[in-house]
């Protein structure tokens, strides 16, 4: 479980998350969506401790950060860290290693696995995603969609309860797009929860358990795709996706 309470942040003058108080369910996708510098990238970095924030708290599988960042939060974050994993948008894995080699650096120096033992998990999770015989490839030697994969599997081998995941579908083409929600559905199924900010409606509705609309640092809307994207009540939902 998720829970956030009265979070905010701000960027200088410019108020980015307002207070924001809310609790996603366990094993369950929830999708961020809005208009650009509503607070959704900012609130998914949060969630893991990649961005400060001003106030409030956040609270995942019972583990609670605070404002104040780092420094105040050191011991939490190791632990938060320890559950929630992270898919970046441009996917930043290391350029020097290998797929497998970019999998296995987590688990090897944070959690002190063994070579061998990281290196099996690997193998496992590079056939879940379905890139069994691309482990010994570079970064550049792979597809966009490819290093997506990747970095799916990087971010599972530290055996996270939720994963986050910043615009998974921005950089692939609509086959690609079906590939990739078949993939975390299948992971989802495995009891991970997933938390995902997305502009593509069609993924989102594809999906998603629940949809946050935020708008002003603020959730001004959720609920059940069908009923968010379909038949949206706030009138700020509605001029997000062009209905007034």
């Amino acid at each position: 479980m998720i829970e956030l309470d009265t979070v905010t942040k701000a960027f200088g003058d410019r108020t980015v998350l307002n207070g924001i108080t809310a609790t996603f369910a366990a094993k369950s996708v929830v999708s961020l969506v809005g208009p650009s510098g509503g607070g959704k990238t900012t609130l998914l970095r949060c969630l893991n401790g990649l961005e400060s924030f001003d106030s409030g708290s956040i609270t995942i599988s019972g583990v609670t950060i605070r404002a104040g960042g780092e420094r105040h939060n050191r011991a939490m974050l190791a632990r938060l860290r320890g559950r929630v994993g992270f898919v970046f948008q441009q996917w930043n894995l290391f350029a020097h290693r290998t797929a497998v080699g970019n999998i296995i650096e987590a688990p090897v120096h944070v959690r002190g696995e063994s070579v061998k033992h990281a290196t099996e998990h690997a193998a496992q999770l590079l056939a879940k995603v379905g890139m069994e015989e691309h482990g010994a490839k570079y970064p550049h030697e792979l597809s966009g969609g490819q290093q997506q994969r990747v970095a799916i599997a990087r971010a599972l081998a530290m055996k996270p309860e939720v994963l986050l995941m910043d615009e998974p579908t921005s950089a692939l083409d609509p086959e690609r797009v079906q590939d990739v929600t078949e993939l975390l559905k299948a992971i989802v199924s495995e009891g991970l929860a997933l938390v995902i900010v997305s502009h593509e409606m069609s993924f989102v509705r594809a999906i998603s358990d629940e949809v946050c609309v935020l708008h002003g640092g603020s959730i001004v809307e959720r609920g059940a795709p069908h009923e968010v994207l379909g038949s949206p009540k706030d009138p700020r939902t509605r001029a997000f996706l062009g209905m007034d």
